[in-house]
């Protein structure tokens, strides 16, 4: 499956990542070790002992992750000099699966963000440095965008692999809630974390998933049995009214595209249908236009949470002193969000926290009324961010999370994927329209590796061409 050595692969993936220090985009980068893992992977492969799909795969991990004896910091200064003790259960999955560790991510401090702001500056993007991958998965997605690995371990509790995948142009998976292991991961909000890869193709997702969640090593994950045939249900009309004009007409000519081509050549879908012909209209729009509000609760809740982590860590001392500005090791935004987080009364957390239940039972209710409708098991098709890139310089656009968040709430599984992966290539003057737009596949009926399959079947039938059984930056 791997063409070239793996020895190989690391000297010229080093070398890369050596000339694109502009790129910001590693925190650490273990040389000696990906070399010697890449013999090791040679020497299995020349005896037709490869460990599975991934050995070989060169791997990045986000700066959260621990790995033995690499640095530990989740992106915080104050943390710089601390070191794993040990791997984190997925650390442990990859390398039995053969896998090469290459190094950590830089990535938005604390992972409470989505600026691509490291705390050793800007991450920028491979073919526009001065723009923003976002975050705060920013350094693992631009390691892939750049060729420095096949494949890259993120965390999302907001949005944090998906958004940077879609403005990188990649694929990424925020999991189930709790189908991965939380431990050795540096928690934001454990109740809303999870670890997710983001990869070039949906194939690569499916193949990192299924070794970070320990279930698959050897094997095709690939060729499993069918999945059952989905409704998939997007949005229309006033729903889309919050998007600019070009993410809303990109989005409208990718739907237009699947209701005209999918069901007549995927066994995989059975109907694409207007959500406003299956449940209230009026309910769908209302909870659309409710999205920033609860991705505001989320994010407060995670201010909270994470000044509840550092008050028990290193006691209220460090939280006054971020209350003043004087906590060393952070940064002033950073010291700001755990000031208010600490500051919120156990009153208003719970406001915030009815607002998520309360957004939670309003749009599991609308999606069981779906649901009786549909043939089959819904996937909702959703854009992952409603804008594009932006530069540092500009800062943050406010809505950036806003269709991310709902995945996050409800716990769903949600797969983001470039919309171009769904554009035939005889319709290249439309795929040519929608290079920026990334879509959301998300669905309570469906597990992770469902989703994925079904994705890359509708994709794989769309785009002939593609070879499913190929782990290359080409596939679906």
């Amino acid at each position: 499956m791997i063409p070239r050595s793996a020895l190989a692969r690391v000297t010229e993936a080093l070398d890369k990542i050596e000339r694109d220090r502009s790129l910001n985009a590693w925190s650490y980068v273990d040389r000696t070790g990906a070399l010697a893992s890449a013999q090791a992977s040679d020497e299995r492969h020349a005896h037709g002992q490869a460990l599975g799909a991934l050995d070989g795969a060169l791997v990045a991990l986000k700066a959260n992750i621990a790995v033995k004896d690499w640095p530990w910091d989740a992106g915080i200064d104050r943390l710089r000099s601390r070191m794993a003790s040990e791997d984190a259960p997925l650390v442990t999955h990859l390398r039995a699966a053969g896998a090469i560790l290459l190094g950590l991510t830089q990535m938005d401090e604390a992972a409470l963000g989505a600026s691509g702001l490291s705390i050793d500056g800007p991450i920028g993007l491979p073919h526009r440095v001065d723009y923003s991958p976002g975050g705060s998965s920013g350094g693992a997605a631009v390691a892939v965008a750049a060729g420095h690995c096949e494949v890259a371990v993120g965390t999302d509790t907001i949005g944090s692999v998906r958004i940077p995948a879609a403005l990188s142009g990649l694929c990424a998976l925020k999991p189930r809630r709790q189908a991965l292991s939380l431990s050795g991961i540096e928690p934001l909000h454990p109740d809303y974390d999870t670890a997710g890869p983001i990869a070039s193709s949906v194939t690569e997702v499916l193949r990192l998933y299924t070794v970070l969640k320990g279930t698959e090593v050897n094997g095709d994950v690939l060729k499993r049995g069918p999945t059952p045939a989905s409704t998939l249900v997007y949005l229309t009309g006033n729903t889309l009214t919050r998007l600019p004009l070009a993410t809303r007409q990109a989005y409208t000519q990718v739907v237009d595209q699947l209701r005209q081509r999918v069901t007549d050549q995927s066994n995989a879908v059975s109907q694409v249908v207007d959500a406003r012909t299956l449940c209230n209209g009026a309910e769908l729009e209302a909870l659309i236009d409710a999205l920033p509000l609860a991705r505001r609760a989320l994010f407060t809740l995670c201010e909270t949470r994470l000044a509840d982590h550092w008050r028990e860590r290193d006691s209220t001392r460090l939280l006054e002193c971020a209350r003043l500005g004087e906590a060393q090791g952070f940064s002033p935004s950073l010291q700001a969000m755990l000031a208010y987080g600490a500051g919120l009364t156990l009153n208003r957390r719970q406001e915030f926290e009815d607002v998520l239940a309360s957004f939670r039972t309003h749009w599991d209710a609308l999606s069981m009324t779906v649901r009786r409708q549909s043939d089959g098991p819904v996937i909702w098709l959703l854009p992952t961010t409603p804008v594009g890139e932006f530069r540092h310089q500009d800062g943050v656009p406010k809505e950036l999370a806003d269709w991310t968040c709902l995945a996050s709430i409800t716990g769903w599984p949600a797969l983001s994927m470039p919309a171009d992966s769904l554009c035939a290539p005889t319709d290249s003057s439309a795929c040519g329209q929608t290079p920026s737009l990334s879509l959301q596949w998300v669905s309570a009926d469906l597990d992770d590796e469902r989703l994925c399959r079904t994705a890359l079947e509708v994709s794989r039938d769309l785009l002939a061409s593609c070879d499913p059984n190929t782990l290359g930056s080409t596939d679906v």
